[in-house]
């Protein structure tokens, strides 16, 4: 789904969730007409993929969305993975 990437850049930064495994940080990137997250124990970065302005999917599953508070400006991203829904928190 095409998406202005201008609307992305409210996405960008780093972001903590919890797991059973304990606290994950994530970083989200904004890299011209890409948006991508990067978590500390991979190597690589994994691109998202729209579905709708402020839904995502990663190739094998992952569903992010992104959600704003009252003032709206992003404050956390839900995650679906696997089966498991995980909430990430903005960290500012």
């Amino acid at each position: 789904m095409p998406v202005d990437p201008q609307v992305w850049t409210a996405y960008a930064g780093s972001y903590r969730v919890r797991t059973p495994d304990g606290e994950v940080n994530g970083i989200v990137r904004i890299d011209g007409a890409c948006i991508s997250l990067q978590l500390p124990s991979q190597q690589e970065e994994f691109e998202l993929f729209a579905m709708s302005e402020d839904r995502f999917y990663i190739w094998g599953g992952t569903i992010i969305t992104f959600y704003r508070d009252s003032r709206g400006e992003v404050d956390r991203a839900a995650y679906l993975l696997s089966g498991m829904a995980y909430e990430a928190t903005r960290i500012p």
